[in-house]
């Protein structure tokens, strides 16, 4: 009753602090009793998870960022790298094969991870630049209150290492309101932030087919053909090399809708977020 009291009282707490798993853990597979059982989580690699107190030396209290979640019992870092090197044991003959270094279990990431629009085409295209700023706007009126906007003053490729640390100082410290972030750079590709420790939601703006370009274009007043044309083989090129590196990066994909659909997906995804990052009580 007491640890459930305590669960109860930490749901209305602050995040201290926030991971993504690098490894998966099984609760049931865990013969080690943990503090409540029936309130000790479990996670797939990939996962973000919110840190609410350091229960003891095994065990922290948080939960799983996924809808719905509730507080529970998580392993601590020591904890989880003993729980796979006893996996490991169990499936090698010889023990000395098995390794006592494992590599990171959990890698640290912001409380509240920043939104990045990318897409259709690079930035500073005509295109990209009105289709962004349009959902920008879009965006900020939608979440008057709740939104954030993080403006670093150049792009990523032109920062310094220390410039991009500075950056990622304010994402994370703006995280502890647990407002959603937006920041607005000027990334083109993902590759830009795939070094940095932002672990940013890329909303992904792909247009694919040919039509919808030149009608995107044409309500624009991109009226030059040959401006028009350029605007379609920039688009594909970004589209057709991000295919030929087999990545797929994006926490959302705004495909081949109207501008109308394209706001109601984006303000569902992001309202979905919004609820994954609060905690719910037991009791609701």
């Amino acid at each position: 009753m007491e640890i459930e009291n305590l669960l109860l009282r930490l749901s209305d707490k602050g995040v201290k602090f926030a991971c993504r798993a690098q490894t998966d853990y099984s609760s049931v597979e865990d013969a080690q009793s943990p503090p409540l059982p029936q309130r000790t989580l479990s996670f797939q690699r990939g996962d973000y998870l919110h840190i609410k107190q350091v229960y003891s030396q095994d065990w922290w209290i948080g939960r799983v960022l996924t809808h719905g979640s509730l507080l529970g019992f998580l392993p601590s870092e020591s904890k989880l790298k003993s729980v796979k090197q006893r996996q490991q044991l169990s499936t090698v003959e010889d023990p000395q094969k098995v390794s006592k270094n494992l590599v990171a279990v959990y890698e640290p990431a912001p409380i509240i991870r920043p939104i990045v629009f990318m897409g259709p085409s690079r930035k500073g295209s005509q295109l990209t630049d009105l289709l962004q700023k349009a959902l920008v706007r879009f965006m900020k009126e939608r979440f008057a209150g709740r939104l954030r906007v993080i403006k670093p003053m150049m792009s990523f490729e032109d920062m310094s290492s220390k410039q991009v640390s500075e950056v990622e100082l304010q994402v994370w410290r703006e995280g502890d309101s647990l407002q959603l972030l937006f920041l607005d750079c000027d990334a083109s590709h993902p590759s830009q932030l795939e070094h940095t420790a932002l672990h940013p939601l890329i909303v992904y703006i792909h247009i694919s087919r040919v039509k919808v370009l030149e009608v995107l274009l044409k309500d624009l007043s991109v009226e030059s053909r040959l401006k028009r044309r350029e605007e379609e083989d920039a688009a594909h090129q970004l589209h057709d090399e991000l295919q030929r590196k087999c990545l797929n990066p994006y926490s959302l994909v705004l495909s081949d809708s109207n501008f109308e659909d394209s706001c109601q997906t984006l303000e569902l995804f992001l309202e979905h977020y919004w609820v994954a990052t609060r905690s719910v009580s037991s009791n609701n």
